[in-house]
């Protein structure tokens, strides 16, 4: 990740899905379009999208999404592997 004071800040929306694992979805789509997907929908915000896999007793894991100018969509960019369940 790179620091504030970077040429490219980091900005981010992070949002979390509860038991269904990190993935942007149809509806995260739309949030971030302001509207259904089209070929000219563009990104309400220009921010990297961080989803939160939240699993009952652990962090499952997130992934980081970034708009694609080319490919007119949002790709995964980055990863985070998570942590092991803590269940006693």
């Amino acid at each position: 990740m790179q620091s504030i004071e970077a040429p490219r800040p980091v900005k981010i929306i992070y949002h979390s899905h509860i038991d269904v694992g990190s993935y942007f979805s149809a509806e995260d789509i739309r949030a971030a379009l302001g509207r259904e997907p089209d070929e000219t929908a563009e990104p309400l915000y220009p921010v990297d999208h961080i989803v939160i896999d939240a699993q009952a007793n652990h962090i499952g894991g997130a992934k980081m999404f970034r708009w694609d100018q080319h490919q007119r969509s949002f790709v995964q960019v980055d990863t985070y592997a998570g942590a092991p369940s803590s269940a006693v």
